[in-house]
């Protein structure tokens, strides 16, 4: 495949707002026409993002309905163009970037704010974030244990009673009456 486009009229039945067949997804000459949204699907899939959501992503969200929608994501998935482009950003994946502390606790405060998330991932997400903070440890026996104390914590965030309101907590007017 070559970085040359080929230019098609606006009514083309390769232009994605026309919501091509799952069986174009497969030819060389609509994955030509389109290599961009499958380079970005590829660059979405390596970033962890669901099928679904690179399919919204990349290839607009009209893909996104039914019982098509898995067919769309398993079409792009087999085409050889995708699969080559995958494993190039595979292959150049740096993993210091990819994954590190930070990224790994914002993923986790998601976990922890989402309200469609069970109860005992949420938990479980909790207690990962606390070791990663280094709120607490996990002793050899697998026992999590506290590395600070709350007179710890006052300490190292002073302020009185509104220090140990968490950031995100959106503020309670003074006025409310329930």
């Amino acid at each position: 495949m070559t970085d040359e486009v080929e230019t098609y009229e606006p009514d083309h039945p390769f232009h994605l707002r026309n919501i091509p067949e799952v069986e174009l997804f497969s030819r060389k000459d609509f994955t030509k026409f389109n290599h961009q949204h499958f380079i970005d699907f590829a660059e979405a899939r390596i970033e962890g993002y669901s099928r679904v959501v690179a399919l919204r992503m990349c290839f607009g969200s009209q893909f996104v309905f039914g019982s098509e929608t898995a067919a769309y994501c398993y079409a792009i998935e087999a085409n050889p163009f995708y699969k080559q482009q995958y494993e190039k950003k595979l292959e150049s994946l740096e993993l210091k970037k990819a994954w590190n502390p930070k990224i790994s606790m914002v993923a986790l405060k998601q976990l922890i704010r989402d309200d469609f998330v069970k109860d005992n991932v949420r938990m479980a997400a909790i207690k990962e974030a606390n070791v990663l903070a280094e709120v607490t440890f996990v002793d050899e026996k697998g026992n999590t244990r506290a590395v600070r104390g709350i007179d710890d914590f006052y300490r190292e965030n002073p302020g009185g009673d509104n220090a140990a309101i968490p950031e995100h907590t959106p503020p309670i007017s003074s006025g409310t009456t329930h």
